[in-house]
């Protein structure tokens, strides 16, 4: 079984989400330096893969640039969460706003790719 660069950043996110919400409830039984090392390493490797991805040729129409910002603004956020910073919560959510806007629209498509992917046909 090969694993391509893709799918290495989406496990990667994965296992990064997972270490912030055990950070956010809590959960980390005593481990709580290992699993902030492991969110910090594995969503910056994430991050980073996910921007080289999208510059390869297969990926390239699907790349949202809007929601690589939002995911970005989110990682900001839990690492200011993690480190008490004051207001890190704004930035959380303005990251998750971010992310979610993107999921329904992606101000960097062509227009003729628009039309071609209409929730709803007519």
């Amino acid at each position: 079984m090969t694993i391509n660069v893709k799918q290495l950043s989406n496990l990667l996110f994965a296992f990064s989400f997972v270490c912030a919400l055990l950070m956010l409830l809590d959960k980390t039984y005593g481990y709580r330096a290992a699993v902030q090392i492991a969110f910090l390493v594995s969503g910056g490797i994430a991050l980073i893969l996910g921007l080289v991805t999208s510059r390869q040729e297969a990926y390239k129409d699907d790349f949202n640039v809007l929601f690589w910002i939002g995911s970005l603004i989110m990682y900001i956020g839990f690492l200011m969460k993690i480190y008490y910073y004051p207001n890190s919560s704004y930035i959380l959510i303005g990251g998750m706003a971010i992310s979610a806007f993107a999921n329904f629209y992606n101000p960097f498509q062509s227009g003729k790719d628009r039309e071609e992917d209409e929730l709803l046909d007519q």
